[in-house]
């Protein structure tokens, strides 16, 4: 397999990282309504860069933690609102693809 070159990776990578917190942030405006849409753009987009990166799934759990805290906060001030439904379903979405990498990880790392 031929290596891409970094002057490629790092700038689609920014990008890609502004697309998937841009997406996030309006989501969370509630700009995209009650649709799945922006479910399905960020499952992309970071389905896309963690091949382009080859991240591992330590990323993904970190990005998990951060979803799950927001949520807690979230719930403490504002209690069980829209907003809190939304975190809740951004750390689902991440956890599932997280526990997906990592059992990817294991199956390729393991000796038989």
């Amino acid at each position: 397999m031929k290596k891409v070159n970094n002057r490629i990776i790092i700038p689609v990578s920014l990008f890609l990282i502004a697309a998937m917190i841009g997406i996030v942030v309006m989501d969370l405006l509630y700009k995209f309504g009650n649709y799945d849409t922006p479910f399905m753009l960020e499952f992309v987009l970071y389905l896309l860069y963690t091949f382009l990166r080859r991240s591992t799934s330590k990323l993904t759990f970190i990005v998990v933690i951060l979803f799950i805290v927001s949520m807690g906060i979230s719930y403490i001030t504002a209690g069980s609102t829209r907003l809190t439904e939304r975190f809740g379903e951004w750390f689902y979405l991440y956890f599932i693809f997280g526990l997906i990498q990592y059992g990817r990880e294991f199956w390729l790392t393991k000796n038989i």
